[in-house]
């Protein structure tokens, strides 16, 4: 699959120019496709750990936080589409290997970029959105904290498989979350959740803690208080404190 989007297609001029040619290439959605066939999924097992889309829907999804993250801090066009693109990419690796996709997301994005005519310093920012977006652990731009906060707010009910919902805890939490958006100022980042019936989602936040612990990374990168709230009530309050 990275051989015929990397080789078959030539992507001419700037960011924006990658990102709309990229969207409309029949190979990286035939890979989004691949990821989310169902037919790669043969046991209730697998179901619990997949049980969540990391295909198309989730790609856009993250394209669409990231955008409007960006957009709140006042960034470049160029680098809006920077991270649009990665991304569309950032999960492209797990049509090779789930363990390490990012590593192989990152293999995979080398050969499109390579039919490119982005400069290396472009180049360079959507591979390593692509390769730190799993942890986080080495933001040093806005478009890998935009991927990174993308790709861990989008946790709502609408991305599980149905078959998914009630195998594990962690899916039942997510199956009552209805919305997350984000707000940035000039002094927070607020993410709220909002949850049926006042729902809160101990297990995601305690099995899953990236789903808080990201998000506190990019406040700190761009020098923002993070406060955490679900249903317009705080759950964390200012970046260093703890929930009582």
């Amino acid at each position: 699959m990275s051989e015929r989007l990397g080789n078959n297609t030539v992507y001419l001029g700037g960011a924006k120019d990658f990102y709309e040619q990229l969207v409309v290439n029949p190979e990286w959605n035939a890979a989004m496709a691949e990821i989310d066939d169902p037919n790669n999924i043969d046991n209730s097992e697998e179901v619990a750990k997949k049980g969540s889309y990391h295909g198309l829907r989730h790609a856009r999804a993250v394209e669409q936080i990231a955008e409007e993250f960006l957009s709140e801090l006042g960034v470049d066009e160029d680098t809006i589409y920077l991270a649009k693109s990665a991304a569309l990419l950032h999960d492209i690796g797990l049509t090779v290997d789930e363990d390490n996709h990012e590593k192989e997301g990152e293999v995979f994005a080398q050969e499109v970029l390579k039919s490119s005519s982005l400069p290396d310093d472009q180049r360079a920012k959507i591979l390593h959105a692509i390769k730190d977006h799993r942890r986080g652990d080495d933001i040093t731009n806005v478009v890998d904290a935009a991927v990174l906060l993308g790709d861990k707010l989008d946790v709502t009910k609408d991305r599980l498989r149905p078959e998914a919902m009630n195998l594990d805890a962690v899916n039942r939490d997510v199956a009552n979350i209805s919305k997350v958006s984000l707000d940035v100022s000039d002094k927070s980042l607020d993410v709220h959740y909002e949850t049926d019936d006042g729902y809160i989602p101990t297990t995601l936040f305690s099995e899953w803690p990236k789903a808080i612990e990201a998000p506190k990374k990019v406040a700190e990168f761009i020098g923002r208080d993070f406060n955490f709230y679900i249903n317009g009530e705080p759950y964390l309050h200012g970046f260093d404190e703890e929930r009582d």
